[in-house]
C-alpha cells in the first residue's frame, strides 16, 4: 500500500519522547556530548584500485561473480588507524555484460543490495561510503559480470572513539542548486581541458565562513561527446581521478564529496567536448574552527540494508512512482537506524537509490517531506536521472523531516529501490513529553505555576466536573497526577458563572487562582456589564472581585489581561475603568496591581513623574517577585526623549516609584520601526526584575540587523546590555516569541525557517529553542512540527514547559497541550 505524505502526517507523531539537540550561538556547550559516531575528513581525489593497471589488485578484469579486496588504510590520505569508513568513487568500465557491483566492508557477507548497476561495455560510476573491514583496513568489491573496477578515495570517517568535536561534522540542507552551466548560472559551459571554478560557501545554504569540505550532485546534461569529470579543491593540483563518466548526448548524475579549496571554491574540469554541468549542494561539513559542541552530526556506518523496493513490494511506498508523484518512507525507525528517542538523533540518511524501468525519460529527487501539498515539498533539483527502460543508481545523503524520506518521480511511472548504507545523527538527550489532563471534551490550553507544580485552565470542555451546564468557558484548576479538575469560577456559595471566563493565573502553592470573567453572579453587586478580575482562594474557598476602586467601587470599564506574582498576592491587570485610582482621566487602558494582602488597588503605568499616560497600555506583565511591572505602550510621556513614535517596552519599579524604556540598543538608542512598523511581538520578565525579553520588528537595536525580520532580545536592565538571541552561527532567521524563566537562567523562544542552523530546522514551521544563558547554547525541541511555547509556560528554574501541538495530537486525547521536561 502506497504511503503517501498524508498519510505519513496522520502517524509521524505517534511517539511519546522527543529529543533536543545542542546548536550553538556562539558560547561552548554546556557539556560534553559522547558522539554516536564519526567525524569527516576530505582528501585530494587519490587511486587506490585500479584493475587496467595492476594498482591495488592484479592488473585484469575482474571474473564474473567475482571479488576483489582492496587494503584503505594508511594510503592515498587515510590514516592506518581509527577509520571507521571511507567514502570512494567507484568506477566500473569496460564490462561484459550488464551487472551490478556491490562494495562491503573486507571479511563480512556480502549483502543484498548493490551500489552501481551497468550494461554491457558502459562506463560509470558511483558514489559509496562504506565501513573498512578486516581490523579497520579494507573494503571488498564484488561485480556480477566480468568488468574493471576502479575506485578513488575522497575522504574519510574517524571512528566514534577518535571523532573530532567540532570538525568535519555534517550540516545536511534542503538541497540546492548553486550552479547550471545551461544558463550561465554559477558558471559557463566548459569545453574540453577546460576547468570551472564554482564560489561554494555563500551559496545554498552553505555559511560563508566555517565549512572544510561540501557535498554536492553533479550532473552532465547532454555533452557532446564521451568524457567524464573530475571535482577537486580550487587551487588544488588535478588529481588523476574522475567523479562522473558519460557518453555522448547523456543525462547523468554523481554524488560527490569534495574538501573546499581557496575561498571556499571547488573546481570541475572537463575532459573532452562541450559538456553541460548541473551542480546541487545537500551539505557541508565544519572546520576546525567550530566551537565544540557547537553542532553538527556524526556518521553512523551501517551494513547496506534494503528499505525500499517497490517490485516487491518492500517499504511503504508500495508500488512504482507515478508522474509528478512524491512518496514517503519511514528512515528513522527502520532494520539498523534508530527512532530518535534514546540517545542518537538521525538528522540525514546515506544510501544507494536507484531507478528501475522507468516507462519514460525523467529523474528522481530525493528530499525532507513537510507538510502542506508535494509541490510545495519538493525542491528544484535532482539525484539521479535516466531514460525509458534504465537502471540508474546514485549515493543519496538527504536530511530527513521527523524521521522521513521524500521521494519524488518527475515523469512516467519508476519502480525505486533504496539501500540505506548509514545515517549521520546527533547526540541527544530524550525528553519526556506528558498530559496536563486527558479526556477532556474541548481544546485545553493551561497556564502552569511559576514553580511548575499546579494547573489551571479556562476551557469549553464540559465533562471536567460534575453539573457543568452554563454552556460558557469555565477557570478549573488541574489535578496532573490524579487527572481531575476543580472549578474555581464559581461564587463563593459555588454557584457556576452566568457568563464566560477568559483568562486564568494560578499561585506558587495553588492556593490562589486569578481569572477574568463577564459573570454577574461570582460577587454580589455585579452590575457593571464588563468583564471583572475575580481572585478564588481554594483554601477558603472564597470568590473576590479584586478589579475594584476605593472602598470597593466596581470598574466602570473592561478589565483583563492578568498576571500574578508567585506568591499569589499581587495580579496585575489591564483596565479601561477610570475609578479605580483617584486622578484617571487619561481616557486610556492603564496597567493596574491588586495587592491582596493590603485590599490595594494602585496605577503602575506611570513615568517616573507619576504623570498618566497619554496613550494605552497593550499588555503588562508583573514579576515572580512582584516588585516590578513590564508593560508595552505607544505613550510618548514615560521618559524623555520618546520620539520615535512608537510602541516600547517599560519597567516599572514598584517600591522606587521609577519607570525605564527597556527596548533599546546597549548605548540607549530608541528602537526604530521596522518592516512591520513598531509592533512588539513578545514581552517577559524575570523574578527579580531585571532581565526582559521582548520581540520586535525594529532593525537598530544591535548592528548588523539586515534580516527583515522580528527577532527576539534580552535586555539586562543592570548591566544596560541588549543582545539578540534569534542571531548566532553567521545566520539571523528572526523570530517572534520569546520567555524567560523567572530565575533568569533560560530563555524559550522561536526561531523562523530555516532555524540558527540547517539540521536543526522545521522545515515547514519554526523551530523552538532553549536558550541556557550562561552557557549561551541554544537547545532545539524536536520530534514534532509547529510544537510551540504557550505563554505562561515556563518554569521558574526553566525544567519544565508548556508546549502546544496544533498538527496533531502526540498523545491522542490530550487536546494538543502538554508539558515537556527539560534537561
Amino acid at each position: 500500500m502506497r504511503r503517501t505524505l498524508a498519510a505519513w502526517l496522520a502517524a509521524a507523531l505517534v511517539a511519546t519522547v522527543i529529543s533536543v539537540v545542542t546548536a550553538g550561538l556562539g558560547g561552548p556547550a554546556a557539556a560534553a556530548v559522547t558522539p554516536p559516531g564519526g567525524s569527516f575528513t576530505g582528501v585530494a581525489p587519490a587511486r587506490l584500485l585500479d584493475t587496467r593497471t595492476g594498482n591495488g589488485a592484479p592488473a585484469g578484469q575482474v571474473a564474473a561473480g567475482g571479488s576483489v579486496t582492496v587494503l584503505v588504510a594508511g594510503r592515498g590520505g587515510v590514516p592506518a588507524t581509527g577509520v571507521a569508513s571511507v567514502v570512494l568513487n567507484v568506477t566500473v568500465t569496460g564490462p561484459a555484460a550488464g551487472g551490478w557491483v556491490t562494495v562491503h566492508p573486507a571479511g563480512t557477507t556480502r549483502p543484498t543490495a548493490s551500489n552501481l548497476n551497468y550494461n554491457t561495455g558502459q562506463t560509470v560510476a558511483n558514489l559509496v561510503t562504506v565501513g573498512l573491514g578486516t581490523g579497520g583496513t579494507s573494503v571488498t568489491l564484488f561485480t556480477s559480470a566480468k568488468a574493471h573496477l576502479i575506485a578513488d578515495v575522497t575522504g574519510w570517517y574517524a571512528t566514534a572513539a577518535t571523532a573530532s568535536d567540532r570538525a568535519g561534522l555534517f550540516h545536511p540542507l534542503r538541497p540546492a542548486r548553486i550552479a547550471d552551466s545551461r544558463t550561465s548560472f554559477g558558471f559557463a559551459t566548459p569545453g574540453a581541458g577546460v576547468t570551472r571554478t564554482l564560489q561554494v560557501t555563500g551559496a545554498g545554504g552553505v555559511p560563508a565562513s566555517g565549512a572544510a569540505a561540501v557535498v554536492v550532485n553533479v550532473t552532465v546534461a547532454n555533452p557532446s561527446t564521451a568524457g567524464y569529470l573530475t571535482v577537486f579543491p580550487f587551487g588544488q593540483t588535478r588529481p588523476t581521478a574522475s567523479n562522473l563518466n558519460f557518453a555522448a548526448h547523456d543525462v547523468r548524475a554523481n554524488r560527490v564529496i569534495t574538501a573546499l579549496g581557496t575561498g571556499g571554491k571547488i573546481s570541475v574540469y572537463n575532459a573532452t567536448g562541450t559538456t553541460p554541468v548541473i551542480v546541487d549542494v545537500v551539505g557541508w561539513f565544519t572546520d576546525a574552527t567550530a566551537a565544540p559542541g557547537t553542532g553538527g552530526a556524526y556518521f553512523v556506518s551501517m551494513a547496506p540494508k534494503r528499505l525500499v523496493d517497490t517490485r516487491v513490494p518492500i517499504g511503504e511506498i508500495g508500488g512504482a512512482i507515478g508522474p509528478d508523484e512524491a512518496a514517503v518512507q519511514t528512515v528513522a525507525p527502520s532494520d539498523g537506524v534508530p527512532a530518535g528517542s534514546g540517545s542518537v538523533f538521525p538528522v540525514a540518511v546515506v544510501g544507494n537509490l536507484t531507478a528501475v524501468s522507468p516507462t519514460t525519460g525523467g529523474y528522481l529527487t530525493a528530499f525532507p517531506p513537510g507538510f502542506g501539498k508535494v509541490g510545495e515539498s519538493v525542491p528544484n533539483t535532482s539525484d539521479l536521472n535516466f531514460v525509458a527502460g534504465d537502471v540508474v543508481p546514485n549515493l543519496v545523503i538527504t536530511q530527513l523531516h521527523a524521521g522521513a524520506l521524500g521521494i519524488f518521480n518527475k515523469s512516467g511511472t519508476t519502480h525505486v529501490i533504496f539501500d540505506v548504507s548509514g545515517f549521520f545523527a546527533l547526540p541527544t538527550t530524550p525528553l519526556t513529553l506528558s498530559s496536563v489532563y486527558h479526556g477532556a471534551n474541548d481544546q485545553l490550553i493551561p497556564v502552569m505555576s511559576r514553580n511548575g507544580q499546579h494547573f489551571a485552565v479556562s476551557s469549553w470542555a464540559s465533562n471536567l466536573v460534575a453539573g457543568d451546564t452554563n454552556d460558557v468557558p469555565d477557570a478549573f484548576v488541574i489535578d496532573k497526577a490524579a487527572n481531575t479538575a476543580t472549578r474555581v469560577s464559581v461564587s463563593t456559595a459555588g454557584a457556576q458563572a452566568d457568563d464566560a471566563t477568559w483568562e486564568v493565573a494560578i499561585s506558587d502553592d495553588g492556593r490562589y487562582v486569578a481569572f477574568v470573567s463577564g459573570a454577574t453572579n461570582l460577587v454580589t453587586g455585579d452590575t457593571n456589564e464588563a468583564t471583572d478580575v475575580f481572585v478564588r482562594d481554594t483554601v477558603a474557598a472564597t470568590t473576590t472581585r479584586v478589579s475594584v476602586g476605593p472602598g470597593g467601587e466596581q470598574a466602570d470599564n473592561w478589565s483583563y489581561g492578568i498576571s500574578m506574582s508567585a506568591d499569589g498576592t499581587k495580579i496585575a491587570f489591564l483596565s479601561l475603568a477610570s475609578n479605580l485610582v483617584a486622578d484617571d482621566t487619561n481616557g486610556a487602558a492603564d496597567v493596574f496591581v491588586a495587592d491582596l494582602t493590603s485590599g490595594a488597588v494602585s496605577r503602575v503605568s506611570l513615568s517616573s513623574a507619576e504623570a498618566e499616560l497619554n496613550a494605552d497600555v497593550q499588555g503588562g506583565l508583573i514579576s515572580g517577585g512582584g516588585g516590578h511591572v513590564a508593560f508595552i505602550t505607544l505613550a510618548s510621556n514615560v521618559v524623555a526623549g520618546d520620539t520615535n513614535a512608537a510602541d516600547d517596552v517599560f519597567v516599572r519599579d514598584i517600591a522606587g516609584g521609577t519607570t525605564s524604556r527597556e527596548n533599546v540598543s546597549t548605548g540607549g538608542g530608541q528602537a526604530q520601526p521596522g518592516a512591520f512598523g513598531s509592533t512588539l511581538t513578545a514581552l517577559s520578565i524575570s523574578d527579580d526584575g531585571n532581565l526582559v525579553v521582548f520581540g520586535t520588528w525594529s532593525p537598530n537595536l544591535v548592528t548588523g540587523d539586515t534580516n527583515d525580520n522580528a527577532d527576539v532580545f534580552l535586555r539586562d536592565r543592570a548591566a544596560g546590555t541588549t543582545v539578540r538571541i534569534t542571531a548566532g552561527g553567521g545566520v539571523q532567521p528572526g523570530g517572534d516569541t520569546g520567555y524567560i524563566s523567572g530565575d533568569g537562567s533560560t530563555i524559550l523562544f522561536t526561531a523562523d525557517p530555516p532555524g540558527l542552523s540547517p539540521q536543526w530546522r522545521d522545515s515547514y514551521g519554526a523551530t523552538t529553542y532553549v536558550l541556557d544563558i550562561a552557557g549561551g547554547v541554544a537547545t532545539p525541541i524536536r520530534g514534532y512540527d509547529y510544537l510551540s511555547p504557550i505563554q505562561t509556560g515556563l518554569s521558574t528554574d526553566g525544567n519544565l514547559m508548556l508546549v502546544y501541538c496544533p498538527v496533531d495530537d502526540p498523545l491522542p486525547g490530550d487536546s494538543n497541550s502538554y508539558l515537556l521536561t527539560l534537561p
